[in-house]
């Protein structure tokens, strides 16, 4: 848990989160939260562009480039969900279809039944899902 100053950068805010992305590898549910009022710069510092990199790209590729490292000695699958929560709905963003969907709590922890799961090989596979989620997130007017 930290809290960033406004003039924090992407990068500082990926050295902070990074050994999380190892620990997805070694089998750790990991949740990387952004929270604050429309127009804080959520966006900007979970996705970034091309010059100003966001944490997900950030650790996309280093969750790649950490797979690629232990190829001869692991075998990795890896999905991807993108859920949104909005006017306190879950919102599936890979889905043709909407449908109500719940947060659950189990013995392997969080998660939401019925959630898409799209099979990624590659962090650019990833970002096509995410431009798809996109396309259809709710923002503001």
């Amino acid at each position: 848990d930290k809290v960033f100053k406004p003039g924090s950068m992407n990068l500082d805010v990926f050295k902070e989160i990074h050994p999380l992305v190892t620990s997805i590898l070694d089998g750790y549910n990991v949740c990387i939260f952004a929270y604050g009022q429309t127009g804080s710069g959520k966006t900007f510092t979970m996705d970034g562009t091309d010059e100003h990199p966001g944490l997900n790209r950030r650790a996309l590729n280093e969750l790649f480039d950490v797979c690629a490292e232990r190829k001869a000695d692991w075998s990795y699958e890896i999905e991807v969900s993108v859920v949104e929560i909005y006017n306190e709905q879950l919102r599936d963003l890979l889905s043709d279809k909407p449908k109500k969907l719940d947060i659950k709590h189990g013995k392997a922890g969080p998660h939401v039944p019925g959630l898409t799961k799209q099979p990624v090989r590659n962090a650019d596979e990833v970002r096509a899902r995410f431009d798809q989620a996109k396309s259809i997130r709710a923002t503001s007017p």
